[in-house]
């Protein structure tokens, strides 16, 4: 995992960008000339993008998997969280119901600011979780719906946003296991 993570935070987080990121110029280049580019001046490369080179963050399983996901897997993904928040969504009977009873222990309406509540706020709740690693995490995710997030992020604890998260990730990969078992 360590070796994965050195990977991403160095230029997999580019590399594996979401499709509405890869019509910047950077990515018309010959992929040669980008590999060349990213050995000479790596650091450099994420500028464009806001992407300051920092020291390595510590490795997060919890990240490295949600980036792993297909990207339909990734929407479900903001979904579900977006559900357990209280957000009404376009999930199934059963995937509402299984949303509203992790909510029931986990109580989000408690402790996440009205603000958030209002509006689209999955990725925000990622931002706040991975605020280190938020200018390469938010490349994995559509331009428009990365933009739409507050410039800082919301103060929140991560011992409040790590379990739904968890669970979220967990419902998604549970669900596509059981969907190619069908």
């Amino acid at each position: 995992m360590n070796q994965q993570w050195l990977i991403w935070w160095h230029s997999g987080y580019w590399q594996t960008a979401h499709e509405s990121w890869r019509q910047d110029s950077w990515f018309t280049l010959p992929e040669a000339r980008r590999q060349a580019l990213t050995r000479m001046r790596a650091g450099a490369i994420g500028h464009q993008w806001g992407v300051q080179p920092s020291p390595l963050a510590p490795p997060q399983p919890l990240l490295l998997s949600l980036l792993a996901l297909p990207e339909p897997q990734k929407i479900r993904l903001l979904t579900f969280v977006e559900a357990i928040c209280g957000a009404e969504t376009a999930l199934t009977g059963e995937e509402k119901i299984w949303c509203r009873r992790l909510s029931r222990g986990i109580r989000p309406e408690s402790w996440l600011p009205e603000a958030l509540l209002s509006r689209p706020m999955a990725l925000a709740l990622l931002q706040a979780l991975y605020p280190d690693c938020w200018t390469r995490l938010r490349m994995a995710f559509p331009r428009e719906a990365v933009l739409a997030c507050p410039s800082m992020p919301p103060d929140l604890p991560a011992r409040r946003l790590q379990p739904i998260w968890e669970a979220a990730l967990w419902r998604c990969q549970s669900g596509e296991n059981n969907h190619v078992a069908a």
